[in-house]
């Protein structure tokens, strides 16, 4: 098998690539019609520029915003009730325990590895959408062990009373309006010149803001959407040498299956 037959036309995975295309067009519209401020990250920035669209085995779509874009951008598609998405955040979705957010296709269905979806309201085809904020690297080390007790818990099945999912809500909501909104103050008052995620993403890679913008326009099959002009730079702090291809027998995907509607 070669890494091209993963999504070969008609392919489930191709079929939802496509989705997710048509979702980051949606996206992309409201983000230029408002001025808001959006970039194609992680896998997503790495297809477009190592293939110029999704990576063959990629199933998910990743962008990012500084905080204000970010706020603004999910203002606006909370308000978009007819647009046959929903948006996905800790404040929609009671079991939704991480701080960044996702648009979810309302007409297909996901069913992630290990069931770690099994509780959330949305469970549609999906956009990762990021908050890129100044941080402190130990601050973002601290909260990522917070972020990674959170997961451990999803992996515990024998829930048949709820009292882990309880739990999990209880310590979700000391982190979410307690500790992290802490950790932010304490960075307010720190100039590192570190951006990273927003604390409680789990995620810790640090960038620097001259390898997030300016932006530029890129090519992602065959549409144009936003990337980090420096994208050399963002991708080698992402991947490293992000030219080189992973050997195929090391590649998983996020998802068991998905039920693609028309």
């Amino acid at each position: 098998m070669n890494y091209y037959e993963f999504n070969k036309e008609g392919t489930i995975l191709r079929k939802h690539q496509l989705r997710m295309l048509d979702m980051l067009s949606y996206i992309d519209t409201i983000c230029r019609e408002n001025n808001i401020k959006y970039w194609l990250a992680g896998g997503t920035l790495l297809g477009a520029v190592r293939h110029q669209g999704f990576i063959p085995w990629d199933d998910d779509v990743d962008i990012e915003l500084f905080k204000e874009d970010f706020d603004r951008l999910l203002t606006l598609l909370s308000a978009d009730s007819g647009s046959g998405y929903s948006l996905q955040t800790s404040d929609t979705d009671k079991n939704y325990f991480v701080p960044y957010a996702k648009l979810r296709d309302n007409k297909s269905l996901i069913y992630e590895r290990d069931a770690i979806d099994c509780n959330l309201k949305y469970r549609g085809v999906y956009i990762d959408i990021f908050c890129i904020e100044k941080a402190l690297p130990v601050l973002l080390k601290v909260s990522q062990k917070m972020q990674a007790g959170m997961l451990y818990l999803s992996f515990i099945k024998n829930d048949k009373l709820g009292v882990l999912l309880f739990i999990k809500r209880l310590v979700f909501c000391g982190l979410k309006n307690i500790v992290y909104p802490l950790f932010d103050m304490i960075t307010r008052h720190h100039n590192t010149g570190v951006y990273s995620y927003s604390y409680g993403s789990y995620f810790i890679d640090k960038f620097t803001q001259d390898a997030l913008s300016p932006l530029m326009d890129i090519k992602f099959e065959n549409r144009i959407f936003k990337a980090p002009e420096n994208y050399d730079a963002y991708l080698k702090i992402m991947y490293g040498d992000y030219m080189v291809l992973p050997d195929i027998s090391d590649l998983r995907i996020h998802t068991d299956k998905v039920e693609i509607y028309e």
